[in-house]
């Protein structure tokens, strides 16, 4: 705190704290920020939201096989179909 009537006093700089600073002013309890991992997680895991198109052709099969055979929604399926059509058109 400085003194704005004194010339010679100087603004005190503190340090700043270790870490990520918090998101909204607050930090987040331990058991909110492990429900948001959970759900992130879970969520994907059922959308297979990884990035597609940085992925192998091999690994995309195998994500489909996996999907198919463990019963994961169309979509999902779709998606990762999707991906390889775009890399391979249809000779027409």
């Amino acid at each position: 705190m400085r003194d704005e009537k004194d010339p010679g006093t100087l603004e005190m700089v503190f340090p700043r704290r270790r870490g990520r600073p918090p998101l909204h002013g607050v930090a987040m309890s331990a058991a909110e920020r492990a429900r948001n991992y959970r759900a992130n997680r879970r969520h994907r895991r059922e959308t297979g939201s990884r990035v597609l198109h940085v992925q192998t052709d091999t690994t995309l099969l195998d994500k489909i096989r996996d999907a198919i055979s463990s019963g994961r929604s169309p979509a999902t399926i779709g998606r990762l179909v999707a991906e390889l059509s775009v890399r391979y058109p249809a000779a027409d």
